[in-house]
Formats: structure tokens, sequence, C-alpha cells
């Protein structure tokens, strides 16, 4: 008896629930058993397909090859809905005003990747059935980071309940709520199957596993009817309705289980249909955007009008002709993607063939020069002929000696990055409204200590090298945020306040001033700058940095010229932030943060962590100084609070010295080391979403009555799933990059 492919069965199964979801869009034009019957299934299906095709393994190669496969094309359909509503806003408007209101709706609706209209924070468009794919993305990389974990189906359901209870809240971006409940379909079928993998190392037999199992589909079917019969069937994972709680996911993977067994029938006895359903099942992601897109661009409801206004015309009617129309515009659609594919596999096959006639060409040249070459040194003396081979063979040496270091990376430090990840999340949480006690025992070291953190690695280095490498890290990450703050402020005013063009370039204007002069807030001079927010300490890191470097080239690192200098800088900052005025880039700030910067130079110069260890009781000091720093009232360098100036400084270098010994305990344990280190590695990245999120979402009035903790979580779910987009993102372009240069991951 042959053995049904797995690949053969998935096919059937996404060609089976592209027809439900075409049909279902019809929902208006169905009846409603119909209707019931196909969102009862017809989305959790694509997430238990997708579990059932996921293999564990490496997480950045999953993330690459998932937002390949599913962020790309979303990206693409949105581009072409943003482009042809754009061309249909031009045709039927005579404002331009109007056509980049609907164009930046648009823009706005592709990137927030909602399935439904939203009012709140601000009016947000839906994007329709597209925002599946954002969501079965993140469903499937969540899940796979579950499965790596102890006790998987703990984190899945914990996930899937996050998910519900903050959708109920308010509604995230890219509907990373509904892959969090959908995990658990994801997760179903993972477990299906790599129970049928362990069974079979090459593809399941499911002539024996139905014949095994052979009363579950019917067991199944059964379910689903009587589930449907007492008003099932409302499903809507687009916003996470879950009418009937449990059961609706129950429901659900009944219901899939039935498909699965039908698409084995199918697979098995007819043939010709195993085929046409293959193709579609192999096109399933072309299949569903070109859908989407027409669906979104087509005017279905005009069409709706003139039929409904024919005498004759009925629902069946109309039905029968919408979907002829759907399936005429997906195969038009198709076609001309094919046609691209075409085309563009062409135009790569000419540049391919004049690149290696290139290549030849090129190695026949040198063929030639190198017989010309050695002619000539045949003529030469035998004497300088030896003399200009040692020059030569001397030079390489001498550049294979200079260029070797070039190469050499060194390994990042584990505890370094947990301690800035407990740091940059301690940041997200002081910003919430929470008790004052906490917030001094988290402002009495959290920031100080990404300022020590820095010193530590800080050495005396050309100035040429230091800047450049401090102007990448720290100043071109604060004016790219800048930028993308100026943008989403216009955007907004633009948008929903409404200014004139005159008003947006003063809006502009007023944007650059702020972004340049970069202050925390503002005292007795320029009082008409508004604060960057958060970011202003990634600009006062830099202008501590140079500053400390500035005190090592001075002293040239003689160790009592440079404390001097050293405390003459931190007390002049002191006393000008406190008696005088807040200075533009937070730059008295910069002055006394090099007392931060000196302290982590110290701890790395002298190995500190070896003494400290040795020397329990200077651990005990240690936390006694920073005790006494918080009872006296901490810390708070954005508004120069320093209640008594020596102790200030000293308890938050203590602080962060208990925090760096306790991260270097916890990183012998794996899963918290492995989020800390990853909120650390990105703790810029989560800087920069947070300044963007906490300025221009109205977190008070959306989060109304939840309490801290509902709060911080419906942030990090929102700075999370941005973030995860971000780096997956970048690490997708450096793959195309390698594939380009003829490499592989």
């Amino acid at each position: 008896m042959e053995k049904q492919s797995t690949t053969t069965v998935i096919n059937i199964v996404l060609a089976f629930t592209l027809l439900c979801i075409i049909i279902g869009n019809q929902w208006y034009l169905c009846p409603d058993m119909v209707t019931r019957i196909i969102f009862t299934f017809h989305i959790p299906i694509l997430f238990i397909t997708g579990g059932i095709m996921l293999k564990a393994g490496d997480v950045k190669e999953l993330a690459v090859k998932t937002f390949s496969r599913l962020m790309i094309p979303y990206v693409i359909a949105c581009i072409i809905i943003v482009i042809i509503s754009g061309i249909h806003a031009v045709i039927i408007s005579d404002s331009a005003v109007d056509v980049f209101h609907d164009f930046m709706l648009w823009l706005w609706a592709a990137f927030y990747g909602s399935g439904m209209d939203y009012i709140t924070p601000t009016y947000i468009r839906m994007i329709g059935a597209l925002c599946f794919l954002p969501a079965l993305f993140f469903a499937i990389n969540i899940t796979h980071l579950c499965i790596r974990a102890k006790n998987t189906w703990v984190w899945i359901i914990l996930c899937a309940a996050a998910g519900f209870a903050t959708g109920k809240i308010f509604w995230l971006p890219y509907s990373i709520q509904t892959a969090m409940t959908g995990t658990i379909f994801v997760m179903a079928g993972y477990t299906f199957g790599e129970k049928c993998r362990q069974k079979s190392t090459q593809s399941t037999d499911w002539n024996k596993l139905i014949k095994k199992y052979r009363y579950i589909p019917v067991i199944c079917a059964i379910l689903t009817a009587v589930y449907i019969a007492k008003g099932g069937g409302q499903l809507f994972m687009v916003n996470n309705t879950y009418v009937y709680g449990l059961w609706d996911w129950l429901a659900a993977m009944c219901a899939s289980v039935v498909i699965f067994y039908m698409a084995y029938v199918i697979s098995r006895h007819l043939k010709r249909l195993t085929a046409v359903c293959e193709s579609a099942g192999r096109h399933f992601i072309q299949l569903f955007c070109i859908h989407m897109i027409e669906l979104t661009c087509f005017p279905w409801s005009l069409l709706l009008e003139e039929l409904s206004d024919i005498s004759w015309m009925n629902t069946a009617f109309e039905f029968i002709i919408f979907f002829i129309i759907h399936a005429a515009l997906i195969a038009v659609g198709m076609l001309i993607l094919l046609g691209i594919k075409k085309i563009s596999g062409n135009i790569h096959n000419i540049k391919k063939q004049k690149q290696e006639s290139t290549e030849q060409w090129q190695s026949e040249q040198a063929i030639t020069k190198s017989g010309l070459k050695k002619t000539e040194q045949t003529d030469l003396g035998q004497e300088e002929y030896k003399k200009s081979d040692n020059v030569t063979n001397e030079s390489v040496k001498s550049q294979n000696i200079k260029q070797a270091p070039v190469n050499v990376k060194k390994g990042r430090v584990e505890w370094v990055d947990m301690a800035k990840g407990v740091c940059i999340l301690l940041m997200l949480y002081a910003h919430m409204p929470i008790d004052s006690g906490i917030r001094r025992i988290i402002f009495s070291f959290h920031m100080p200590a990404f300022m020590l953190l820095s010193g530590y690695f800080t050495k005396n280095r050309p100035w040429k090298n230091f800047f450049k490498s401090t102007f990448k890290g720290l100043l071109l990450p604060y004016f790219g945020i800048e930028l993308i703050v100026a943008f989403v402020r216009v955007w907004r005013y633009w948008l929903y306040i409404g200014i004139d063009f005159d008003a947006a370039i003063e809006l502009i204007r007023m944007q650059v001033k702020t972004a340049v002069l970069g202050m925390s807030f503002s005292s007795t001079i320029f009082t008409d700058v508004t604060s960057v927010f958060v970011i202003w300490f990634v600009i006062c890191l830099f202008f501590a940095r140079m500053l400390f470097i500035a005190i090592l080239k001075i002293s040239r690192e003689k160790e009592w010229l440079t404390a001097i200098l050293v405390a003459a800088v931190t007390i002049a900052g002191w006393y000008i932030g406190t008696q005088i005025a807040y200075l533009p880039e937070s730059f008295d700030v910069s002055m006394t943060s090099t007392a931060f910067i000196y302290a982590g130079y110290l701890l790395n110069k002298y190995h500190a962590w070896d003494y400290l260890k040795n020397h329990p009781l200077s651990i005990l000091i240690t936390g006694v100084i920073w005790l006494a720093q918080i009872l006296c009232g901490g810390i708070e360098l954005s508004v120069r609070s320093y209640p008594v100036f020596p102790l200030s400084l000293a308890g938050a270098v203590a602080g962060t010295v208990i925090l760096c010994l306790v991260c270097q305990v916890i990183s012998r344990y794996k899963i918290p080391g492995q989020v800390l280190k990853f909120f650390g590695k990105n703790s810029f990245i989560v800087l920069g979403i947070h300044c963007v999120e906490a300025q221009f979402i109205y977190w008070e009035g959306l989060l109304a009555g939840a309490d801290v903790n509902m709060q911080f979580l419906v942030h990090m779910i929102c700075i999370c799933s941005t973030m995860i987009i971000w780096i997956v993102f970048k690490l997708w372009f450096k793959y195309v990059q390698k594939i380009q240069k003829g490499g592989l991951l």
C-alpha cells in the first residue's frame, strides 16, 4: 500500500483552507450555518499546520526562515495595497491633503497590522486578514522558544492567557495577542508532528496512522457537529473573540482533525483533485496575499449595490458571481506573479552569464600578463630578481602582520549584558505608576550602572578610533530615534489634529532644535525646549565617555592626576546642574558621570571582582553604602537630584557593584540568564521603542483601572514584539547579503 506523504496531505489542507477563507470573506452572502462551520477551524488550522511543520532547532535560523516566508510576503502585499489605494484616492479626490491623509492611514494600517478597525489610541484602519501572517510568524517563534524551555505546556498556557487577557484592554501591533493565543494551536500541531517523526524518520505513514486511530475522526466530527448545533462557530481570532472559551479551542482542534482526515482520503482516492490541491497548497502564501489585495482594493460594495438593484438577482446568484470574480482576480494575480518571477529569473541568468564571461576574460588577461611578466623577469639579472623577490616577500609578511589583528573579535561578557538587561527592565518598570520607595531604589543605581559598565570597557585609544566607535554606537542611534520621533509627531498632528504646511515646517524645526539640544529637562535656560524623554541619557553617555578619554590623555594615565581631574570635572558638573542651569545635551550630567565611567575603569583595571569574592566583608560594606544612599534620598540624574552628593555617587557605584555580583551568580542559570542577556544586548533598541511608544500612545487612558503589573505586561508585549520584528529584519537582511555573495548561513 502506498504511503501518503505528509507534504501532500498538508498541501491539500492548505488548499481547502484557502477555499474556506475566500468563502468566509463573503459571510454576508453565505447561510449562517456555512459561516459558522468555516469560522470553527479555518484560521486555527493554519496555526496547527505551522506547528506540524515546525522542528526544534536554532532560534535565529528559524526566525530568519519564517520572516522570509511570512513577513516578507506581508510587507510586499501591504506595499501593493498602499499603492493601489493611493492611486484610487488620487482618482476620486480633488484635494491633495485628502489623498495624503488616506495614504498615511493605509501606511499606518500596514505598520500596525490589525485585522479590525480600532478607535484607540487613535483611529487604526484594519489591514484585514493579512494580519494573520505576522500573527503566525510570532506564534511559531514564541512556540519554538517555549519548546526549548522546561514545562513547555505551562509556558504555552501562560502565554495564551496573557494574550487573551491583554487583548481585552488594548490591541497591540502586529496582532501579537492573536499570536499568543494561537500558540496553543501551534503547540498542538508540533506535538502531533513530533510524535509522527519519532515513529518514522522519513515521513508519516498516514495509512497506519488512520488505521490505528480510525475512530478519532468520527468522534471529532460528532463533537464538532454538536458544538455547531449548540450555537458554536463564532471563533474570531482576528480580535481574540472566543465566545465559548475553551470549547472554541477544543472544537477548532476537532474540526481540524476532520479536515486532515478528509485530506488523507482525497490524497488516496482522487488523484486529479490531489494534483490541483497540491499546486494550490504549495503556493498558499502567494494566493492568500493576492486574495487579500483584491479583497481590499476591488470595489465589492459598489458591485453588491449594483447587483441588488437587479430584480431577479438573489443571494445565491450574488454569491456565485462574487466567487467567480474572486477566483478570476486571484488567477490573474497569480499569472502576473509567475510572469514577474520568470522575467526576474531570466534577468538573473543574463547577469550570471555576463559575470561568468567577464571573469573568464579577466582570468585570460591575468594569464597573458603573468606570461609577459615572467619573460621580463628572465631578462633581469639573478641578483636583482632575488632582491625584488625578497622585498616582495618581506612586504607581504609585514602586511600580514599588520592586518592580522583586524579580524580578531572579542567575545561579550555575559554578566555585563545581564546587568544591562536588569537595568533596562527596571527603567521600564520605574516609568509605571509604582510606589515611591521602589522607585527610589531603582533610580539609586540603574542609570549610573550604564555609565559604570561603559567605563568598564573604556581604554585610552586614539581619538579617531574612539570617536568613530562611540559615534556609531551612541550618536547614530540617538539621531535615528529622534528622526522616528519627529516623523511620528508630524504624522500624528497632520492626521488627527490638522495643521497646514507652514505649521508642519515649524514643528519639524522645533523637533530638530529639541534633538540637537538633547535636554532631559530645562531649568533656567532654553525653557521653550521640550524634553527628548528617555534618550537624553544616550547623548549624555556619549559626552561622558569623550570627557573621560580627554582626561586620560591629559593625565597620560597617571593615577593621581586622573583622579584629581575626574574629581574636578565631577564637582563642576554637580555645581552647574544644581546651582546654575541644566546644560544642553545634559552636559552637566555628563561631567558628573565621569565619576561613574572612572569607577568602571578602575574596577576592570584592578580586578575588583576577585578581591570582593575573596573578602566577603567588603561586599557587606558595599551593601551598607548603597542602603545609606537610598535612605538619604538616592540619586536621580535627569533632574539633578543629589541629596548628599558624595554619598549619592558612592551609593550608585555600590548598588551597581552589588548588581554585577548578583548577575555573575545568575549567569549559572540558563533561562533567566538568557532572558536578561537578550534584553542587555538589545538595550538601545528597547530604549528607542520605549521612547516612541511612551510618548505617542495614551497609556493612562487605555490602561485606566489596570494594576501596575498588568500595565507593565502590556508595555513589555508591545516593546518585545516590535523589537523581535526589528532584530529578525536585521538577520534577514544579513541572510540576503550572504546569499548574494554566494555564502550560506
